[in-house]
């Protein structure tokens, strides 16, 4: 019978869960995000030169100027009618050219190390959608599991930062393919010969006007992956408090106190094994698709549930609990606690017991003081009253002997 905690639970991430369709556009939104501008800013932007200043290859005396494009008296039309008829600037007097992506004629690299920079590109963002897609799955699967079973599977993200690590690596990569392009270009393209006549470019686009570029490839290839591994680190960062004081009833809530915590090494020995005895028959792709529990679902929840509270039930020493401060402590520890917590219990009502015994000897005491003092007053009082009592008999005496003195002298 299902219980309370995982009935809402359940509701709770139906609600919150991405659906198939938002995961594959979620994906195809930050793809096209990051192609668009990768090409609008980069690529495009070194398809086409501006000339800032000109002079002639042989000439080490005079510096880079635009007068030198037009000769000394600006009228020398010779650079920009060589440079309409090689690159169809449509105009005999425009220092602007464009050059394909893949390069002239004369261009032998240009195309190899674009080809090379996409492949890479591809080869990061491309692997970062299926790494988020595998990410959505990973997490569906630990939140579907913990609402079935009350267990936590927890444990090292080592593939995530692996993968963390490859984007590094090829992000360096891109870059360097990246700058490698630039410099080549613009060694090519910064140089014309017209007709035995030899004029050297200095070119608006450079490395000194390309730092935004760079800056932009850095935060698409590196922030993104550096999203995925944060977020791998908790699997239950989109189930925040309110959501759950909304969705949990107090029943539900009060169940927190038996969730437990299922090291991730250790559920995926239990359930290799467990899948190793059930299908023997499988073949190795029916292993791979069965065993990784995380990327695919040839094994339903339901079953992956009993097999965690079967082994829950054998070996209870493997799950601890998610409350305690001491997230070390193990469910068996719970039971020294409670052991601790009577022996102080114990311990309190003892020294109840001795405070109530000192109590009682100090009432008997204080009830023998009383007594003490009673006596002392009682006999006090006997014997001021035989005192008294002397005293008259003295005075009887006294009134006695003159009565009899009296009759004497009567006689």
């Amino acid at each position: 019978m299902e219980s309370n905690f995982s009935f809402d639970f359940n509701n709770l991430l139906n609600k919150i869960q991405a659906k198939p369709a938002r995961i594959f556009g979620h994906m195809i939104i930050t793809m096209v995000l990051t192609t668009i501008p990768e090409y609008t800013f980069f690529f495009s932007n070194y398809s086409k030169y501006d000339i800032t200043g000109c002079k002639l290859s042989n000439d080490t005396s005079s510096d880079y100027s635009l007068n030198n494009c037009f000769g000394g008296d600006a009228k020398d039309l010779t650079l920009t009618n060589c440079l309409n008829e090689r690159y169809n600037t449509n105009s005999n007097y425009s220092l602007e050219f464009n050059v394909p992506l893949s390069g002239s004629n004369k261009d032998r690299f240009s195309s190899t190390i674009l080809a090379f920079s996409i492949l890479i590109y591809f080869g990061i963002m491309g692997l970062l959608q299926v790494a988020l897609y595998f990410q959505y799955q990973k997490r569906k699967r630990i939140q579907d599991i913990l609402a079935g079973s009350l267990v936590f599977v927890e444990g090292n993200i080592k593939y995530e930062k692996r993968f963390g690590l490859y984007f590094i690596c090829m992000t360096g990569v891109y870059l360097a393919m990246k700058i490698s392009w630039i410099v080549y270009r613009s060694s090519i393209y910064s140089s014309i010969d017209c007709n035995g006549v030899k004029f050297d470019f200095k070119l608006h686009q450079g490395i000194s006007t390309s730092i935004g570029i760079i800056f932009q490839t850095i935060i698409s290839c590196l922030i993104l992956p550096g999203i995925y591994v944060f977020t791998s680190t908790n699997y239950l960062g989109d189930i925040d408090m309110k959501k759950i004081v909304h969705n949990l009833s107090y029943d539900s809530l009060k169940q927190f106190k038996v969730l437990t915590v299922l090291d991730v090494d250790r559920y995926r020995q239990v359930t290799k094994m467990t899948f190793a005895t059930r299908y023997p028959k499988d073949t190795t792709l029916q292993k791979i698709l069965r065993y990784n529990t995380f990327s695919f679902w040839k094994s339903s929840t339901s079953e992956i549930i009993e097999i965690i509270l079967t082994h829950k039930q054998n070996y209870p020493e493997d799950f601890k609990t998610m409350l305690l401060k001491e997230i070390n402590i193990s469910i068996n520890d719970n039971n020294n606690i409670n052991n601790n917590n009577n022996n102080n219990n114990n311990n309190n009502n003892n020294n109840n017991n001795n405070n109530n015994i000192n109590n009682n000897n100090n009432n008997n005491m204080n009830n023998d003081n009383s007594l003490r003092n009673s006596s002392h007053s009682s006999l006090t009082s006997s014997n001021n009253s035989l005192r008294n009592s002397g005293i008259i008999l003295h005075s009887l005496n006294k009134s006695s002997n003159d009565m009899d003195e009296k009759l004497v002298d009567t006689n």
